[in-house]
C-alpha cells in the first residue's frame, strides 16, 4: 500500500505532467495561439536564412508580399531579425490610403514553436501616417534591451504578426 503523502505527491505530479502534455499537443497549441490576440489579423512570415557569426547567430523572418489592415498597407520585404543575444530588429515600409487624423499600424509579433505554440511576443507601432500613399519607414530596434530569452531562439520556428490599423 502506498502511504497517503506519497499518493498525494504522485497525484500532483501526474496532473502536472498531463497538463503539460495537453499544452503541447498538436491542435491544442494552435487553437490557443489563435485566441491570444483576438480581433487582429494574423500574418505569417516566411523564415529566411539563419546567419552564424562566431558564437552569435541570427534568424530572419520576411513578409514577402504586401499586407493590408484597415486603410494601411505593410509593403512586401518587411523583416524581423532575431539575434542569439536576445535582441530584435524590425524593418518595414507602411502607408495609409485614407486618414484625417493619422493612422498607426499596431503590431504584435508572436514567436511560435514547431507546433504553433506561442513562446513570446514583441510589440511595435508604426509612425503616425498623415499623408495618403506616402511610404513611411518603420524601424524598431529593440536596441540594447534584451527582448526575449536567448534560450528560446533555437525553439522559434515561425513568427506571425497580429495587426490592426
Amino acid at each position: 500500500m502506498i502511504p497517503h503523502r506519497m499518493r498525494r505527491l504522485l497525484g500532483a505530479t501526474t496532473a502536472a505532467l498531463l497538463g503539460a502534455a495537453l499544452l503541447v499537443a498538436p491542435g491544442t497549441a494552435s487553437a490557443s495561439a489563435a485566441t491570444t490576440v483576438s480581433g487582429h489579423k494574423e500574418i505569417a512570415a516566411v523564415q529566411g536564412e539563419v546567419i552564424r557569426s562566431g558564437p552569435n547567430w541570427q534568424k530572419t523572418y520576411v513578409w514577402p508580399t504586401d499586407q493590408h489592415a484597415g486603410d494601411c498597407t505593410l509593403y512586401g520585404g518587411a523583416s524581423l531579425v532575431l539575434s542569439s543575444d536576445g535582441k530584435a530588429q524590425w524593418h518595414a515600409f507602411v502607408s495609409t490610403s485614407h486618414t484625417f487624423s493619422g493612422d498607426i499600424w499596431h503590431a504584435t509579433f508572436q514567436l511560435k514553436d514547431r507546433n504553433g505554440f506561442p513562446l513570446g511576443e514583441l510589440r511595435s507601432d508604426s509612425p503616425t501616417m498623415y499623408v495618403w500613399f506616402w511610404r513611411y519607414r518603420w524601424e524598431d530596434s529593440w536596441g540594447n534591451r534584451v527582448m526575449f530569452s536567448p534560450a528560446i531562439l533555437s525553439l522559434v520556428h515561425s513568427v506571425a504578426i497580429y495587426s490592426s490599423c
